[in-house]
């Protein structure tokens, strides 16, 4: 199962670079040297138009500029705003770096100083420009008003599938497939309540063993708080809702029809300083048919992962593993069924 596991990940990373790549827009900084005031000696810059990135930050949109060079002076450091910037130093005398510098007008200054062991100290004075700063600050000056997203997305999923009877062999099936889902969430009340839900589906098998093809459907609908205590950039909520589950099987040989309970889904969030997020859940849910009492024995327990990366056009890109285990006994078959998903997904 692990080799599995791994090129799906290979797959998934190398089509989400892909994708990343076509959709990133491009804007460009300029950046003016003043002789003037002297220069450091031995530091190279990778470009004098650097990239320019729009990023959610706080409760606001902030552009910054990204800025990478080289510093193969020994001994020596490099520092700015009063810190001193991170060399990866790697062989043959080699330092490179990078830092972003955030913009707040159209241009704006950077003084960059070199600082020697012996207390020696060289400066550089640069002016970072960026020409097409009044369509960026339409986005940069606005707060983010919209409380909603919705991310449709694709996942590999390895599902490994097992029915244990008395009166007929067991079932023993196992699975590659293509699956769909969709996500949506909405924030209410001043961003403290999350309403929102999910819809997944089996769309393509590309291997399975045996032949017979088994296709999952689930909904999720869910609704809950966040916890007012914990402050950003951490956030944690406390989601309740329903969940339904069914599969649909070749000639129903095998799997099962219309489960489905409460469930309880706990989630983790962290805003990152560079306007990335870093998520994680837990999901339990005890499943049953419509005439039968709920036994927590039979639930679905399921956790994941997720990094979001907003692009330059303020749509996130989304980067998901899942893992679920799913156990049922229902009228004397006992059915087990894991299922490990990587995907990635586009934001609205």
């Amino acid at each position: 199962m692990l080799p599995i596991i791994k090129r799906l990940v290979f797959v998934v990373v190398f089509v989400s670079t892909f994708i990343q790549t076509g959709l990133a827009a491009s804007y460009q900084a300029k950046m003016t040297f003043d002789k003037s005031k002297g220069n450091i000696s031995e530091l190279k810059w990778k470009t004098e138009t650097p990239p320019v990135k729009i990023e959610p930050f706080t409760d606001r949109f902030r552009v910054s500029v990204s800025l990478e060079g080289q510093y193969t002076r020994k001994d020596w450091n490099l520092v700015w705003n009063n810190k001193k910037i991170l060399l990866n130093r790697g062989g043959s005398g080699q330092s490179s770096f990078r830092f972003d510098v955030s913009l707040t007008n159209k241009s704006g200054v950077l003084v960059l100083t070199a600082v020697g062991p012996l207390g020696e100290v060289e400066k550089e004075k640069i002016l970072i420009s960026i020409e097409n700063w009044e369509v960026l600050r339409q986005g940069s000056s606005e707060k983010p008003t919209q409380r909603y997203s919705f991310t449709p997305g694709l996942s590999l999923s390895y599902i490994s599938y097992q029915e244990v009877r008395t009166d007929v062999p067991s079932i023993d099936y196992s699975a590659i497939s293509l699956t769909a889902k969709i996500n949506y969430l909405h924030s209410l009340f001043s961003q403290r309540w999350d309403i929102g839900g999910s819809v997944f589906f089996t769309l393509l098998p590309i291997s399975q063993t045996p032949k017979t093809t088994e296709r999952f459907l689930g909904v999720n609908l869910r609704v809950g708080c966040v916890l007012p205590k914990i402050e950003e950039p951490w956030r944690f909520s406390i989601l309740v809702g329903w969940y339904y589950v069914t599969t649909f099987v070749t000639s129903n040989a095998f799997g099962f029809k219309n489960m489905m309970g409460p469930q309880l889904f706990p989630t983790l969030r962290k805003q990152l300083k560079n306007g990335d997020m870093a998520l994680g859940y837990i999901k339990f849910s005890p499943v049953s048919t419509q005439l039968s009492l709920l036994n927590l024995a039979n639930h679905e327990l399921a956790v994941g992962v997720s990094y979001l990366h907003p692009l330059q056009n303020l749509h996130p890109l989304s980067f998901s593993m899942d893992l679920s285990n799913f156990k049922l006994e229902i009228l004397g078959v006992k059915i087990s069924s894991t299922t490990v998903s990587v995907g990635a997904g586009y934001g609205f």
